[in-house]
């Protein structure tokens, strides 16, 4: 097994970006005064260094209204993940996760208390296992890699007997469509739920397609570095850096052919392809970016204020969701995240 909470497929042809969908003037997409424009400004000519603007971004609803209640939760989740037929969601303050039927099934608690002392960390699910991260001491800063087969989850929850323990000091964990990826802080490790070192690495944001991983290295206090490696390969060295500059990231996303970086100090989402060629800047002047993920040649993210999309040639800057969230994923028609408590989902 090998996963950011990112299940990223490739991204096709850029199909129906705008829809039907106008600006209304009346709010913009980072919460600024009314009527202003999220129209980006043309800075020169793109090059491999630093991403630049790619024209002006057209707007096309601003006005997205209320996100649908897809399920009350019993916890107060700020994680999401699904399988395609369970959405799964979590609380770093409870240590329990849920679980609901894409079709609107009752949620069932799938981790009861009792045998959580701690805190869940992250969460990511594959089509047959879940993983998450718990926290063992609840004065450490990393917790125990632990996992269960999802067809082992009844309504009564995950016998305790179900759950294999990895790793302890694992920091991040992200899941893919099959197979997971975590970081561990002491010894630094990014691999498979085992002891098996593929690489020595201390990522700050990471993402994977097929079998590329994309990530963010600071090194040993050194500059943020744009790193891509074969998931296939094991106990290799880091190789030569992008010739970027990833900025400040919370967090990344790839399609194999391209990364699109948020980053928070800038205030942009930016699209930097694996092949070396021009970077850009998709969406500018975005306030609180957060998780991001691709869908059918659009890149759906986090912002203060929501939860936004925009094409991946920059056009059609959208507001699909006002309510604030930490955590989203893509499913069918609609985009499901934590928010107030509950699960919504707001068509995508």
């Amino acid at each position: 097994m090998l996963a950011l909470g990112i299940a990223t497929p490739a991204l096709a042809a850029l199909v129906d970006a705008c829809g039907d969908t106008t600006f209304n003037g009346t709010e913009s997409i980072d919460g600024s005064a009314d009527g202003a424009s999220e129209a980006s400004t043309p800075d020169g000519a793109a090059t491999n260094d630093a991403a630049t603007d790619s024209g002006g971004i057209a707007p096309c609803d601003n006005d997205p209204g209320a996100a649908e209640t897809f399920v009350k939760a019993s916890n107060l989740p700020d994680q999401v993940a699904s399988d395609g037929i369970y959405i799964y969601w979590a609380s770093t303050s409870t240590p329990t996760i849920e679980r609901a039927l894409l079709t609107d099934a009752p949620p069932a608690n799938i981790l009861p208390v009792s045998t959580r002392p701690s805190g869940i960390d992250a969460i990511g699910v594959t089509s047959s296992h879940l993983c998450w991260i718990d926290h063992d001491i609840p004065a450490d800063t990393t917790g125990v890699l632990e996992c269960v087969g999802t067809s082992a989850i009844s309504a009564s929850g995950a016998d305790d007997a179900g759950v294999v323990r990895y790793n302890n000091q694992v920091a991040h964990l992200w899941s893919r469509a099959t197979d997971f990826l975590y970081a561990r802080t002491n010894l630094d490790i990014l691999g498979p739920p085992s002891d098996t070192a593929l690489l020595y690495v201390t990522p700050s944001v990471l993402a994977s397609a097929a079998d590329d991983i994309v990530f963010v290295h600071s090194g040993d206090a050194g500059p943020r570095e744009l790193y891509e490696i074969q998931a296939t390969m094991s106990n290799q060295s880091l190789g030569a850096p992008f010739n970027v500059d990833p900025g400040d990231p919370t967090a990344i996303a790839t399609d194999g052919t391209n990364v699109y970086v948020s980053d928070t100090t800038a205030q942009t989402v930016s699209r930097f392809p694996l092949d070396g060629g021009a970077a850009a800047k998709i969406a500018t002047g975005q306030i609180g970016l957060g998780a991001i993920s691709l869908d059918k040649g659009n890149a759906y993210f986090v912002t203060g204020t929501g939860i936004a999309r925009v094409a991946d040639d920059g056009t059609c800057l959208t507001k699909i969701a006002a309510e604030p969230t930490t955590s989203f994923v893509i499913q069918g028609d609609y985009v499901y995240f934590a928010s107030g408590g509950a699960i919504l989902r707001a068509r995508k």
